[in-house]
């Protein structure tokens, strides 16, 4: 004997669920602007604007993060702009407590490479790079040049 009741078809357990997924989108896209502004990126495939932050590489290729002559540390680093228009951003770099501020044009799809030297840093220091105005930072544990005072000779 059969069952009066045939068991649901695929469609019948689907049909439900993508509707109440697509009433929950709607909804967050109504009530919040973060989700309305990813759906709108997905939509329509803008591209995104952003600017890049790093320390310079040598002509060799390798990264050039702590250099110091003495006590003062020497700071290069690269902000290369992805932004539709030349803009002017300031930077702020900071080593062993001292700091030093400025600004740096880039343009679009260029890189700028910004040397700044900080008198008085120490052998020893905490290189800070931040473009405050994007939010962006770098930063590094600058070791300085080990002394063999006190070594047997």
């Amino acid at each position: 004997m059969g069952s009066l009741h045939a068991a649901p078809r695929w469609w019948q357990r689907v049909l439900p669920v993508t509707v109440l997924v697509v009433v929950v989108v709607a909804v967050a896209a109504v009530l919040l602007p973060g989700v309305r502004d990813q759906l709108r990126l997905s939509a329509t495939h803008e591209p995104q604007r952003y600017v890049e932050l790093g320390f310079a590489r040598s002509a060799t290729g390798t990264l050039e993060v702590c250099s110091a002559a003495g006590r003062d540390a020497h700071a290069t680093f690269t902000v290369t702009s992805h932004l539709a228009d030349a803009r002017d951003l300031a930077y702020v770099v900071t080593a062993g407590g001292v700091r030093r501020t400025g600004t740096v044009t880039v343009d679009p799809g260029r890189s700028v490479t910004v040397d700044e030297t900080l008198r008085g840093a120490g052998r020893r220091y905490q290189l800070d790079v931040r473009l405050p105005d994007l939010d962006q930072r770098v930063h590094a544990a600058c070791p300085g040049q080990w002394s063999t005072a006190g070594a047997a000779s």
